[in-house]
């Protein structure tokens, strides 16, 4: 950081955080040790979002991003957001997660 002389408002950390939609709050199954399920824990049939935020050595931020699962963005999804006093990036991906094509679409 000294040699390069990097300022503390050209850092950034940024972390991603994933959520399953219709899950709130831990789940617990109860079977016997000798008879232990067979197959996934939960129903794999859900839909995910992603939510990104940074935050920039300087003290400041920049805006959250949420990546639904999907071809694109439905108007339901974004029915709630007040763009005149939140400021947030949205996109969609097939998987609901973030993917190396559209992360420098949150960089700009």
């Amino acid at each position: 950081i000294k040699e390069n002389d990097i300022q503390a408002h050209n850092m950034y950390n940024m972390d991603e955080k994933g959520f399953a939609i219709g899950v709130l709050n831990k789940a617990r199954r109860v079977f016997s040790s000798q008879n232990p399920p067979k197959g996934a824990s939960q129903d794999r049939n859900r839909a995910w979002i992603t939510v990104i935020a940074g935050i920039c050595a300087d003290g400041s931020s920049i805006p959250p991003a949420i990546i639904y699962q999907g071809l694109g963005l439905q108007d339901s999804w974004l029915e709630d957001w007040q763009p005149e006093s939140q400021e947030i990036y949205f996109t969609a991906t097939p998987t609901g997660c973030r993917v190396a094509n559209n992360s420098m679409e949150f960089n700009n």
